[in-house]
């Protein structure tokens, strides 16, 4: 609740800033100077999934102007996800504790332009936009963004995918070349580990590799425990496959009590690992099931098959992409059994071995 209200204050501020202040003089996209503009920030300072779904506008970026200088505005506690991608050529760190290090850290560079990605407004990536000193200023349009965005995009009003509502700010801005694929770059460190790591627990080399993402960031709106532990059961017995167990920050010694058969059968909780060597690993993995969480944007970066429970969030604007997946929504009195996640499994595991 204190969330709410405190978002909602903000915006509130911002509106009333917008009627009152000064508005951002307007800038006509139309035959927008790319000629003349050097570097670019790219403003996405909020959670992993919506990081690894911006990765294709820098992408898009580079690949239209090589000359332009790349840089993207993350949230420190994800900056791993961008380190090592060839399309990014600095990286700035934001931390809500430390305002006064991210201001320095902008302060040292010069901005010709800086796009802020939130689809729904976001008054810390305004504030940060301001701050990057750039000259144009692009983001969605919005009453609260009067003040900081001088190139105001309205969007578009049918629910479309996350990744084409970043890359509809480039094409607003007439950028070319557009890739809409995202992209993760693990490190020879990370992958030497986690071909290390399949070594020694893939005890069925001849089947399947099957990765499970029991919980979530908000224990509410994750696919229950009980019924990953059943579908693990199942898995387990019929020996079809290697069945892994994702572990989370904090999260190891609450899967060993929730998960105590695991050790048995092709079965086992994996340590902890850096995103992208998680990210490695669902390349050597045949199948992701979880619940809806940034993880499955991993999946889709890497192009592994995903089976996803829903309940909440829209279907369309954030389910897998480029890669083959069965979403199935437990919300509104629906309910998803184990059963019905293990059709789905055998269903995509038939498709892929077939």
């Amino acid at each position: 609740m204190r969330r709410i209200f405190e978002s909602r204050l903000k915006k509130a501020l911002w509106r009333i800033a917008g009627t009152l202040l000064p508005k951002a003089p307007r800038v006509n996209p139309a035959n927008f100077p790319w000629n003349t503009i050097n570097s670019v920030l790219v403003i996405r300072p909020d959670r992993m999934g919506d990081l690894i779904l911006s990765t294709p506008v820098y992408e898009s970026l580079k690949l239209s102007y090589p000359h332009l200088q790349v840089h993207v505005l993350v949230n420190e506690a994800h900056s791993d996800i961008v380190a090592g991608n060839e399309f990014v050529d600095g990286i700035i760190t934001f931390n809500k504790k430390k305002p006064f290090q991210t201001w320095k850290a902008l302060s040292k560079t010069r901005f010709d332009v800086a796009i802020v990605l939130n689809r729904v407004f976001s008054a810390t990536a305004a504030v940060l936009a301001l701050l990057s000193g750039a000259s144009y200023r692009a983001g969605y349009d919005h009453r609260e963004g009067a003040l900081a965005y001088n190139l105001s995009f309205k969007g578009k009003e049918e629910p479309q995918h996350e990744i084409e509502n970043n890359l509809d700010l480039l094409r607003f801005l007439g950028v070319p070349a557009i890739k809409d694929i995202p992209r993760l770059y693990p490190s020879l460190e990370e992958t030497s580990y986690v071909d290390a790591l399949l070594k020694e627990c893939r005890r069925f080399p001849d089947r399947p590799t099957l990765l499970l993402k029991p919980g979530g960031r908000l224990a509410n709106m994750a696919w229950s425990t009980e019924k990953f532990r059943s579908l693990v059961n199942t898995l387990q017995e019929s020996r079809r496959a290697n069945v892994f167990i994702i572990c989370g920050p904090g999260e190891k010694d609450w899967l060993k009590g929730q998960f105590p058969q695991t050790g048995e059968a092709g079965s086992a909780i994996l340590p902890l690992m850096s995103p992208k060597a998680l990210a490695y690993l669902m390349s050597r993995s045949d199948l992701l099931v979880t619940s809806q969480a940034g993880i499955m944007h991993m999946a889709s970066a890497m192009g592994t098959p995903v089976v996803v429970v829903f309940k909440y969030d829209s279907v369309e604007r954030w389910r897998p992409c480029h890669t083959r997946y069965k979403v199935l929504e437990e919300r509104d009195g629906q309910n998803v059994t184990p059963e019905q996640v293990l059709y789905s499994i055998d269903t995509i595991l038939a498709e892929t071995f077939s």
